[in-house]
């Protein structure tokens, strides 16, 4: 059993019993059996009928005070009879998804129907163009749904993101294709909390700037997941041209999991003093930079495991106490931070493939070994591994795997020929039996099923893991 880090990343999703109520269902029926309140006669005793009848009426408004009559609504822009003054049933659904985020109360749901859906331009840069007018609640988000097997794609008139939530909670898009078509965004999650990505598409394109332009945008959010997505080809002049953009402070607890994210310029980039962001599960293919942590802001942390990684994870500035175990790195490099204050990094069980004569496996440029990692160890490597701290300051460090260990790190890592030394074979990617039970709490290095992220066929709308 892997132990990986899930108590900061379940926490943000943890469904917290409603709250008590402030009324103490027994303390009337104790009171009134006090016969002292009434001279010493018993006439403030009830009768059994009494207390039930009570305790009936008492639990019904409770119930009632907690219910929530979920309505689910269609809406079809190709049915004969579509209108937005329509009830927004089946036989009578609504013309646009716009419509639908007015009406939505919490617990419903609304199906959309097959069909390109341009929804207009958003109001704002933070605010998309579908924003719905309400708030969800925990236990009874509203959502809005592909219609199953439909292909639902969303594009916008204007420069901004077509769909997401913007000041309201508890919100699930849910099935989409997301065109971006020369827009910044394509979807926006600000001022938000507990909101719900899933089974989307977004499609970006080369867009020449150096400004932020996001596939999928998290600013000033808390605990929103993304999750089962394809999130490609957001290209741009620099890595603010990114598949997932997390932005500001308020950005914490997120779950990026199970996402197949590719052709962008960075596949994430957790710009600024993101808290305790958990990376899981996500195969980051044929991007610039897989990975670009915190450059401003801080200090930032990050769980980063269980992924495979087409190229380095730069972690970057202002990093504290960041997490990154278990994954598959198919590049010359591991970790790496070209700006200051990443500090007790913890790096365990990952597997690097290179295919080159040796591997940047830790190069922290503005901190030496002693700040910069907390832990380091059982990690697997097909070429000899480099370590380099402090290169802007005047104590660059530099050593071996030998000298590393002599420090007390990397003791028990270990450096193999090649890629047949480490699987079973290319294509299942098994781990060789000896490998299994190598790491630091005697599990398997490396992802749990590398096969199972490799598999493309089972991310976004039409994805197997639906």
């Amino acid at each position: 059993m892997k132990q990986a880090r899930v108590v900061a990343e379940e926490a943000a999703v943890t469904r917290f019993a409603p709250p008590e109520s402030q009324v103490d269902v027994m303390q009337p029926v104790a009171a009134s059996c006090d016969a002292n309140r009434y001279g010493g006669k018993e006439l403030g005793r009830m009768s059994d009928k009494t207390i039930l009848m009570a305790l009936g009426v008492l639990a019904l408004a409770f119930a009632l005070s907690g219910s929530v009559h979920a309505v689910t609504y269609y809406v079809d822009q190709s049915h004969p009879r579509r209108s937005d003054n329509n009830p927004g049933t089946q036989a009578l659904p609504w013309k646009t998804i716009n419509h639908a985020a007015t009406v939505l109360q919490a617990g419903d749901t609304a199906l959309v129907k097959e069909g390109t859906y341009n929804v207009g331009a958003s109001p704002g840069w933070a605010v998309p163009a579908v924003n719905p007018s309400h708030s969800g609640t925990r236990d009874n988000p509203i959502t809005f749904r592909a219609y199953p097997g439909h292909k639902v794609t969303i594009t916008t008139s204007g420069g901004q993101a077509a769909i997401g939530s913007a000041g309201k909670d508890y919100i699930v898009w849910d099935g989409f294709v997301v065109d971006m078509a020369d827009r910044l965004k394509g979807i926006i999650i600000c001022d938000a909390k507990e909101c719900v990505i899933k089974h989307c598409e977004v499609i970006g394109n080369y867009i020449p700037t150096g400004d932020n332009h996001d596939g999928i945008r998290i600013e000033r959010a808390e605990a929103c997941r993304i999750q089962h997505n394809i999130i490609r080809g957001v290209r741009g002049d620099s890595p603010n041209s990114a598949g997932v953009k997390v932005y500001s402070k308020g950005a914490k607890n997120l779950i990026v999991e199970d996402n197949y994210i590719y052709d962008n310029t960075a596949g994430v980039f957790d710009k600024d003093f993101g808290v305790q962001n958990t990376y899981r599960r996500n195969y980051f293919t044929r991007n610039q930079t897989p990975f670009y942590g915190n450059n401003q802001g801080g200090p930032a942390v990050y769980y980063i495991y269980d992924n495979v990684f087409d190229g380095r994870i730069e972690l970057h500035a202002a990093n504290t106490g960041t997490e990154v175990h278990d994954n598959l790195v198919r590049a010359d490099r591991l970790v790496g931070a070209w700006a200051g204050g990443v500090v007790h990094g913890k790096i365990w069980n990952n597997i690097v493939i290179s295919k080159s004569p040796s591997i940047m496996a830790c190069q922290i440029k503005k901190a030496p070994l002693t700040n910069a990692l907390a832990y380091m160890d059982y990690n697997l490597y097909d070429a000899e591994p480099a370590y380099d701290f402090g290169e802007y300051t005047s104590d660059r460090q530099r050593f071996t795997l030998a000298q590393m260990r002599s420090t007390g790190f990397e003791k028990n890592s270990r450096v193999v020929s090649s890629l047949n030394d480490v699987f079973e074979d290319r294509k299942s990617c098994r781990l060789l039996a000896k490998w299994k039970t190598a790491g630091r709490y005697n599990d398997a290095l490396g992802p749990e099923n590398v096969a199972v992220l490799l598999d493309t066929a089972r991310y976004g709308p039409s994805g197997s893991g639906r």
